[in-house]
């Protein structure tokens, strides 16, 4: 799955034209998030054009006030994470900002390409299998994602035993 421009930037073109990034692969960073579909300005939203594997383009709308919101999220708990891997106190702000948009694109980028999976397997559901089959060749994150899942089953069933008692009033 590669991602193409569709002339955005300062004074691009739209189809057709030369201007801007029209036929250019962009990265999932920020360059993807600047591609405005459909051309102009650039700014605010638009989409990101796909070319799925089947040489099809596809528009995938971006969600700007989700994504705002979740990296201010990460933007008030990465600093505490950091700390709690051995940075400093307060690490800069600057490098808790990377580290929040390495991890967004990493997950947008996992999330399509599961879709994309689901699509070919034909079943339409993105489930722990498809994560699992897209990091088996890296050991450490699918070891990871294993000992994830096995544990949200265990607190899962854990919490059926606890509200299992808690109905029957012992």
């Amino acid at each position: 799955m590669s991602f193409v421009g569709s002339g955005g930037g300062g004074g691009g073109g739209g189809s057709g034209g030369n201007g801007g990034s029209e036929g250019r692969v962009l990265s999932a960073g920020a360059n993807a998030g600047s591609a405005a579909a459909g051309g102009g300005d650039g700014g605010g939203g638009g989409g990101v054009q796909v070319r799925t594997g089947a040489g099809r383009v596809q528009t995938l709308v971006r969600e700007d006030k989700q994504l705002k919101r979740i990296r201010d999220s990460l933007e008030k708990s990465l600093p505490n994470m950091m700390f709690g891997y051995g940075d400093t106190s307060e690490p800069l702000k600057s490098t808790a900002a990377v580290l929040g948009n390495l991890a967004v694109d990493f997950v947008g980028e996992m999330t399509k390409q599961m879709v994309a999976l689901s699509a070919e397997r034909g079943d339409g559901a993105l489930d722990y299998q498809n994560l699992l089959f897209l990091v088996r060749d890296d050991s450490y994150q699918f070891d990871r994602a294993w000992e994830l899942k096995t544990r949200n089953e265990e607190l899962r069933k854990a919490r059926e035993i606890a509200f299992a008692k808690d109905d029957t009033g012992r």
